[in-house]
């Protein structure tokens, strides 16, 4: 990479055959070596998140300082599980949110099937019906409020406190901009915008946090 160190590393889930605690360790040899400042965890299960801070408890090791997980509308779990909730409160870490955007699907421009981009022609799998199905009503709400989809789908991971970040992909400077538009959203939405922006992707039955 050409770096003296990087500020942040992640450690995946460990591959089997790999203890937990072998793996915390060598990230906290990475931390301790200089070649990194700080690690974090990427799409650990709970169970797991908190035998990393067990791990790194009994070796003396600084606990991850960030758990990135996927975290939108249409994908509130893990995130907003309980056992997850009382990991991340365990490992006192903020949530990275990632995939935001489902893949694309939250900006509203695949409602037509025809545009071009990461998901063309992987529309019709299931896992990406959610993102589509709410499309339409998050692209109504965006225009009522003067902004995009795709701010109001980055906008929706702040409304959890546990939140630290949003990470997002961009291949433009102007779709950066539109991104990165998110950011000031909060100066003017109001308690009714928030809640209806959480309702969008709410599976029926359930209620808001």
């Amino acid at each position: 990479m050409g770096f003296d160190h990087v500020d942040l590393i992640y450690a995946n889930p460990p591959p089997a055959g790999l203890a937990v605690a072998d793996l915390v360790a060598g990230a906290g040899a990475l931390v301790a070596a200089g070649k990194a400042r700080a690690w974090g965890l990427v799409n650990w299960p709970a169970d797991l998140c908190g035998q990393a801070v067990e791990a790194a408890a009994d070796l003396a090791i600084a606990p991850p300082c960030a758990v990135q997980l996927p975290y939108s509308l249409v994908q509130r779990s893990w995130v907003e599980d309980t056992a997850m909730r009382q990991a991340i409160t365990r490992v006192g870490a903020g949530v990275i949110a990632s995939f935001c955007l489902a893949g694309g699907a939250l900006t509203g421009k695949y409602r037509s099937g025809a545009a071009a981009g990461r998901l063309a022609g992987t529309l019709t799998e299931p896992r990406f019906a959610p993102a589509i199905a709410v499309a339409g009503q998050l692209a109504g709400l965006a225009e009522s409020l003067h902004t995009t989809a795709a701010a109001l789908a980055l906008a929706f991971p702040f409304t959890n406190p546990d939140v630290a970040s949003v990470l997002f992909g961009a291949t433009s400077a102007e779709q950066l901009r539109a991104n990165c538009a998110a950011a000031a959203l909060w100066d003017r939405l109001g308690p009714d915008d928030i809640a209806a922006l959480l309702r969008i992707g709410l599976p029926a039955g359930t209620g808001q946090r």
